[in-house]
């Protein structure tokens, strides 16, 4: 089986991947919690949303998290009051910078994994 570009980016990331609706047919997106990453004709996108439930995304957020972004994003475009989107570069810096700024959660790495980098064993 293939796997995507946003599947590959979900494995190395150690983040999910889910589809956005009930079917098979629908796009995977790495959902956060100010927006989500999706694969549109093989770019890597992003949209910030504001669901206006608890915590709105108010301006000041969103002109800091394209700002933080910075040469990673290739271009943006406002789609509604409250959501933008736009192409950012597909290098494993970018997409890192992506991942925090919209707030995913990521996978816990296993045992072995962290100790290959370096990681402190538990006491």
């Amino acid at each position: 089986m293939n796997e995507t570009l946003l599947e590959q980016i979900a494995a190395d990331h150690r983040v999910p991947c889910k589809r956005r609706g009930p079917t098979a047919d629908d796009e995977l997106i790495v959902p956060g919690k100010w927006g989500h990453l999706w694969e549109d004709a093989g770019r890597l996108m992003i949209c910030f949303t504001d669901d206006g439930a608890k915590r709105p995304l108010t301006k000041r957020k969103k002109t800091k998290a394209i700002a933080m972004l910075g040469e990673a994003l290739v271009r943006i475009t406002q789609n509604a009051e409250a959501e933008f989107s736009g192409e950012i570069l597909q290098d494993h810096a970018s997409v890192e910078r992506a991942i925090r700024i919209l707030g995913v959660k990521r996978f816990r790495a296993d045992k072995d994994e962290s100790r290959a980098f370096g990681g402190k064993r538990a006491a």
